[in-house]
């Protein structure tokens, strides 16, 4: 009877581990690869064997991966090599299109990554049957840390693969006494488990991105202990608040040559959801080389207006008490040294949290009025992306505008003449009251519509945004930007190098567009 129960202990053992191991390893690779039968067999092969040797002898469950491993080098070394490099070149672009990075990618050849896969899984296997093995549990909570961080990040999980794990980890505490429960409990549990999951990923729309949503509020929070806030709600108008400005310091500037001027910091590029976001990451990195190409001509966005003047000036800021999450730079910026060429730069600056709050730049002293087009090659195909990118008005915001202006039809995709655009808003938005105690009081609609709509009364957030949505409406390219403007006022019978102080009521907002050349 000893006997007995000791082979079924044997057994039990023998199941688990090999259960073990093959949710592990099937877990880590499905969670960042997309299922396939055939690598789940070829799991559930290299898994059975691996365990069953090392039954009869330890050594064996190590040397069987590693000698399977040895063979798939040997002979197809050069598949699995440019294998590795396509799966390289794959978390390179994730990481470019999340980090705005310009990144260099391997040459490789259109291959099947079956063979790399079936490397990296043989490889797993040693990985995890050496932690079966010295019972590493703590291993599994940092490789669940790890993905979920890569999920949080990069977005980069599978929802297969992350549940996988999760049961192998359960199975992994609980090893010691599944091992004394009988074989056909663990099946049915097996079975029953693997039902539930089933018919849970076969609802619709199911992914695992639920982490990275549950996290993005707390980000959000995050970020605004770490930045602080500015007065205005940096694009989002789902809370919005009156405009009460204080005398509270927001940035001290000094500048060799002391002029008033705009200091850009958030700048908004679509409105969805009743709040201006950012052009998102995917298409600027599907862009990668053109701004790679312009940048490496010395072209970035910033600079355009004064890449070619002279008559710099030394600009010196220190954060006081701004949102210390974007660089405020001027418009006649000439410093390409504060620009990132390996970065994906097109509209503002954004400040690493770990960076100094101080930091300086060189701008141009001239005249807006005094601007002529300067048509190069960069500017043209700079241009073409801007149009494509930046005229872009929802269909109910068209409609609001429409009502507003009258109806507008372009000839030959012309765009509105500047001049009579700016007269046209100007004069539109004359007739709106000026209101700083205006909030988020509108349920079923966004802020500018209501704005535009209804109240007609609101302040900069609310015109700049309107006006913004206006230029689109007649072709050409705008988007909407907060930041501090620099008064007369502010520049008033201050010599060189003294210092400016601005606060809370500097802060604005504005619209800015794009003019040819």
């Amino acid at each position: 009877m000893l006997k007995a129960n000791k082979i079924k202990h044997q057994h039990n053992n023998l199941f688990i581990d090999i259960f073990i191991l093959l949710t592990s390893v099937s877990g880590v690779l499905f969670c960042f690869a997309d299922y396939s039968l055939n690598l789940t067999l070829f799991v559930i092969f290299i898994a059975f064997l691996t365990c069953f040797l090392g039954r009869f002898k330890k050594q064996l469950g190590f040397v069987l991966p590693l000698m399977f491993s040895a063979f798939f080098l040997l002979i197809w070394n050069k598949n699995i090599i440019n294998g590795f490099l396509n799966i390289t070149n794959y978390l390179l672009n994730i990481y470019g299109e999340k980090t705005l990075t310009i990144v260099n990618l391997y040459k490789t050849d259109k291959t099947d990554l079956i063979l790399i896969y079936m490397f990296i899984i043989l490889i797993l296997t040693l990985i995890f049957y050496t932690v079966l093995e010295f019972k590493c549990i703590w291993f599994y909570i940092f490789l669940i840390v790890l993905i979920t961080a890569c999920e949080i990040f990069l977005n980069l999980l599978k929802i297969l693969g992350f549940i996988l794990l999760i049961i192998s980890l359960i199975f992994m505490i609980y090893r010691e006494k599944l091992s004394k429960t009988s074989f056909k409990f663990i099946l049915k549990t097996t079975v029953l488990t693997s039902l539930v999951f089933s018919i849970f990923l076969s609802i619709p729309n199911i992914r695992v991105n639920f982490i990275s949503k549950y996290f993005e509020n707390t980000v959000e929070s995050a970020e605004r202990i770490i930045y602080e806030e500015n007065i205005l709600p940096n694009g989002d108008f789902n809370n919005l608040k009156s405009y009460r400005p204080t005398n509270n310091v927001t940035l001290k500037i000094v500048m060799s040559s002391p002029k008033t001027c705009y200091l850009k910091g958030f700048v908004g590029d679509k409105f969805k959801n009743n709040k201006w976001q950012g052009i998102d990451y995917k298409t600027l990195y599907k862009n990668s080389d053109l701004f790679n190409a312009l940048q490496k001509n010395n072209f970035y966005s910033q600079t355009q207006l004064s890449s070619n003047l002279n008559g710099k000036i030394k600009i010196i800021i220190n954060n006081i008490g701004a949102c210390k999450k974007f660089k405020y730079i001027p418009y006649m910026l000439c410093d390409k040294k504060i620009l990132n060429s390996k970065n994906i730069n097109d509209k503002n600056i954004i400040n690493s949290a770990f960076e100094n709050s101080g930091y300086s730049y060189s701008a141009s002293d001239f005249d807006f009025d005094k601007i002529t087009p300067s048509v190069t090659n960069e500017e043209k195909h700079y241009r073409d992306f801007v149009y494509k990118n930046y005229t872009n008005i929802d269909e109910n915001f068209k409609n609001t505008v429409e009502t507003l202006i009258g109806k507008y039809n372009s000839k030959n995709n012309a765009h509105y003449s500047y001049k009579n655009a700016k007269k046209e808003i100007s004069e539109l938005l004359g007739g709106f009251t000026y209101d700083k105690s205006s909030i988020n009081n509108s349920n079923l609609t966004d802020n500018i519509s209501n704005f535009a709509s209804v109240t007609k009364s609101g302040y900069s957030v609310h015109f700049a945004s309107l006006a913004t949505m206006i230029f689109r409406y007649l072709g050409i390219p705008a988007r909407y930007v907060e930041g501090y403007i620099i008064t007369k006022n502010d520049v008033r019978n201050k010599s060189e190098n003294s210092q400016i102080t601005l606060t809370e009521k500097n802060c604005h907002a504005w619209v800015e567009y794009y003019q040819d050349g």
